[in-house]
């Protein structure tokens, strides 16, 4: 799994985008504890939009337990960052991303994501929450097939 380098990616990126891309890194790299080590203690992540029908988690602990579970569904997955927009707090990403599941189910997203960031001391930020705004007809078609899959492979 990778995180495709792409031109929007400033060669020399504020600590709050340094916290972002170690964030996608460590996603498409499949290393939770990498990704651990970006979220602040009291993490929110929300899918967008609501109609996705994705479960907010309102903790680290659950966020890490789905994206554990979800990661074990691929073979590989390519994030390229699209834009980044920094404010105080916060960085906004455009990405797509382009990945293979066990199952031969192809995932191919796009996303806008919004973090939202607190200090952690030492000029250094964590990843307070995140929201996700995701392609949500390719999201539910997704989610049907992979349910297809594991209800014909269950029987």
């Amino acid at each position: 799994m990778v995180l495709a380098k792409s031109s929007a990616i400033p060669t020399n990126p504020s600590a709050q985008v340094q916290v972002v891309l170690k964030w996608m890194e460590s996603m498409t790299e499949g290393d939770l504890d990498g990704l651990e080590s970006t979220l602040a203690d009291n993490y929110i992540h929300v899918v967008l939009p609501a109609s996705t029908g994705v479960a907010v988690h309102n903790d680290k602990e659950s966020y890490l337990a789905s994206v554990k579970e979800v990661m074990s569904m691929f073979t590989g997955n390519t994030a390229t960052i699209l834009e980044i927009i920094e404010v105080p707090g916060v960085v906004v990403l455009h990405e797509s991303s382009d990945g293979k599941t066990k199952f031969g189910v192809d995932y191919k997203n796009e996303a806008i994501m919004t973090y939202y960031l607190e200090p952690a001391g030492e000029g250094k930020y964590k990843v307070a929450k995140v929201k996700a705004f995701v392609d949500s007809k390719f999201t539910a078609g997704f989610a049907e097939e992979v349910q297809k899959v594991l209800a014909s492979s269950a029987k």
